[in-house]
């Protein structure tokens, strides 16, 4: 059986046989390349999984090379690594992005074999999936489920407890095993199930709070709307209608839209969403400050929550510059009388200073990976143990710090 392909970028032979090497031992075949010579040919292959590419090339600069993908294979993920500045691997992430690029890693070099392996085991998970008939039988099927990952407050009243969860979406497929929703989501927006799904996973999600609700809990969700259907004219009253039914009070409910989704057609998104607010729903805008949106519409439109991407929380240990923006995205949302909420928080540093910082809650595997729902239980029980030790810590480095 032919191996999976991974193509491999860079102008220096040594780091080219080296991330090579690890890239045969992860269960793939390795192209290297050296120059952009013969890419367009290369990218022809059925079996290219993924492309590891340098940002500076003696004869194609990496903006170059991208939009060269771009204009190929906008289907094989991309992973770019660079010994230039920091900042360059990230804005060059953002412009990937912009032209239709799938993004999945920025590395520094000098590269780790650790990062490596995590990287091709990423690579090794993808799965080609089936036509828009089988995602549309998966939907009425109801193979598509929600993961909940947990939301902690940071506030003084209730810290450290679980505030709800953010569902998001997974194919439970019957020979595939669990796909993520990068790997169907795009196949869904494309198709035109997206309406569909949409509805399916909302639906799904609130019979979740309303056993909740049996249970005595007072948990709030989250559930995220793709910019295909926020010129749906129809979608608040659809909603409305599914909480009703339910039994669920709309304020238990949180629609997370993207920065760049919500900021696309603003005119439209503003119906939408204010009639949205006014039926009483929560609004939380995501992975802001990833995109290029007006301060303007931000103030506009009718959001509850700001979330700060991952891509600025994983660096607030050691980058003074992502220390900074998170402050100030922390301090604007307050200043706006938002929410702040941190996403990928991963470790206890992290924890420790968006405590300082002033975030209202957090989310990350640090709490929790998302999870089904009847797993979270056992991790409820686990993590009350677990958060008091947390607090515990956190005031005795605060007595410390006096």
């Amino acid at each position: 059986m032919q191996r999976s392909e991974i193509l491999i970028i860079d102008d220096d032979p040594s780091i080219c046989r080296f991330v090579a090497r690890v890239c045969r031992d992860s269960g793939f075949e390795a192209i290297e390349r050296t120059d952009c010579a013969d890419i367009e040919t290369v990218l022809q292959s059925s079996r290219l999984k993924l492309i590891v590419t340098d940002l500076q090339m003696p004869d194609c600069d990496g903006i170059e090379l991208m939009r060269l993908l771009a204009g190929v294979r906008t289907d094989v993920p991309v992973a770019i690594f660079s010994g230039f500045d920091p900042r360059a691997p990230n804005t060059a992430e953002a412009f990937g992005r912009s032209i239709g690029l799938q993004i999945v890693e920025t590395l520094q070099k000098p590269l780790s074999v650790a990062a490596l392996k995590r990287l091709f085991r990423g690579a090794g998970d993808q799965v080609v999936l089936a036509p828009e008939e089988e995602l549309q039988r998966a939907i009425r099927n109801h193979e598509v489920r929600l993961h909940f990952q947990p939301k902690v407050s940071f506030r003084a009243e209730d810290f450290g407890r679980v505030v709800g969860f953010e569902g998001l979406a997974r194919w439970h497929h019957p020979v595939q095993g669990v796909i993520s929703p990068d790997r169907f989501i795009p196949l869904a927006e494309s198709s035109g199930l997206i309406g569909e799904l949409t509805d399916d996973l909302i639906q799904y999600g609130l019979e979740q709070v309303a056993e909740w609700q049996r249970n005595g809990e007072t948990w709030s969700l989250a559930i995220n709307i793709s910019p295909h259907i926020l010129e749906d004219r129809g979608l608040a009253d659809r909603i409305a209608q599914l909480a009703a039914r339910a039994g669920v009070e709309p304020s238990r409910i949180t629609l997370e839209i993207t920065e760049s989704g919500a900021m696309a057609d603003p005119t439209r998104t503003m119906e939408i969403l204010t009639r949205l607010r006014l039926k009483g729903f929560k609004l939380s805008i995501d992975d802001f400050g990833t995109g290029f949106s007006s301060l303007v519409q931000l103030y506009n439109l009718p959001f509850s929550e700001l979330k700060i991407d991952k891509s600025f929380v994983m660096d607030i240990d050691d980058r003074e510059e992502a220390q900074v923006i998170v402050r100030t995205l922390i301090d604007l949302a307050h200043n706006l009388s938002l929410q702040a909420c941190a996403e990928g928080v991963e470790t206890m540093a992290e924890w420790s200073q968006l405590l300082d910082y002033g975030c209202d809650r957090i989310q990350g595997y640090f709490a929790g990976r998302p999870m089904p729902a009847e797993d979270i239980p056992a991790w409820a029980e686990e993590w009350e143990t677990r958060s008091k030790s947390i607090t515990d810590m956190d005031r005795q480095r605060a007595a410390a710090d006096g």
